[in-house]
């Protein structure tokens, strides 16, 4: 007897027998394991792409912290410090007196003298109370923390400035830096002008030698 070449189906399944599932070929398998393993490396990227940008916009420090942890480009004035209620006038006036000569009377600084306070990154993360520690102190010459590597003298080389007087300094710097916090908001919030083309500006130029 000839032997038959037809492929003999698989019975179907008795009635109320569930299926089995069909299994799937092995190309096809792994065809969803890699699309399954790109899906989940993907979403891996995103987060670490997410967190290294946090990190670079915040200056590469993550346990960078303003003070007070207020955000960014927002000064707080304080109404007292370390129990002395604050003057700012006459903070303004101690500030002129004893800190202008060196980091000028808006706090922008003075070239080969003292740095900008106004925008003074150590001002801004530090808190009121460090700040007058800081003052009581001074700087020598190779501090770490020192941007122009200069002398600061304690207490601005006035003995006779007290805890009060040095609180009220430190009250009008928060005053200054918000000043120009504000001041930079304002300069960048302003529509940049378009550049007039040449022909508007110098009219008719070829008259002018190498201009035609």
């Amino acid at each position: 007897m000839e032997s038959s070449n037809v492929v003999q189906s698989a019975p179907p399944p008795l009635s109320g027998q569930p299926s089995l599932p069909r299994q799937l070929s092995l190309p096809r398998q792994l065809s969803l394991r890699g699309a399954a393993i790109a899906a989940g490396a993907a979403v891996l990227g995103v987060s670490v792409l997410t967190a290294l940008v946090a990190v670079v916009s915040w200056g590469g420090n993550p346990s960078r912290t303003l003070a007070s942890n207020t955000p960014p480009g927002h000064v707080e004035i304080p109404d007292s410090i370390n129990g002395f209620e604050i003057d700012l006038a006459s903070g303004r006036q101690l500030y002129v007196q004893n800190c202008s000569s060196c980091h000028g009377r808006a706090g922008q600084g003075m070239p080969q003298q003292g740095s900008s306070l106004s925008q003074s990154h150590y001002v801004a993360t530090k808190r009121n109370e460090q700040l007058v520690s800081f003052l009581k102190t001074g700087r020598r010459p190779g501090d770490a923390a020192s941007v122009m590597n200069l002398v600061m003298p304690p207490r601005g080389g006035n003995p006779n400035l007290g805890d009060q007087e040095l609180a009220d300094i430190v009250a009008y710097l928060r005053q200054m830096q918000q000043t120009a916090a504000a001041t930079h908001e304002e300069t960048a919030q302003k529509p940049t002008k378009p550049a007039r083309p040449l022909a508007s500006i110098g009219g008719d130029l070829s008259h002018v030698s190498g201009a035609r």
